[in-house]
């Protein structure tokens, strides 16, 4: 718990087995001993294993998302084969006439 009393940190810590022991810091302390905690590896090793837990869970929302998508354009009767053709006719050199989709056009 910190609470800010009158430009002093006010923190309530658990030191020696004694319970709810109050120590008042200043502001500069404060700002001492954030720069040492940011400097200890420790911290460093916490803050990566954060960034893979938050990237591990950005992945699994995605493939959830794009599963959902899936699902969608396979109820409205969209394929794979359909989008295959569509990304090739969006390409600068296509020739209708190679087109499998075609063949019986030309």
């Amino acid at each position: 718990m910190l609470t800010q009393n009158l430009g002093a940190y006010t923190i309530y810590c658990h030191m020696e087995g004694k319970k709810n022991m109050r120590e008042t810091l200043t502001d500069e302390q404060v700002e001492m001993e954030i720069e040492e905690l940011e400097a200890s590896p420790h911290v460093k090793l916490a803050r990566k294993e954060n960034r893979l837990k938050y990237a591990r869970r950005q992945r699994l929302y995605t493939l959830r998302n794009l599963q959902k998508r899936g699902q969608q354009l396979e109820a409205s009767g969209i394929t794979f084969e359909e989008l295959e053709r569509q990304a090739r006719m969006m390409r600068l050199d296509y020739d209708p006439s190679e087109d499998p989709a075609n063949s019986d056009l030309f």
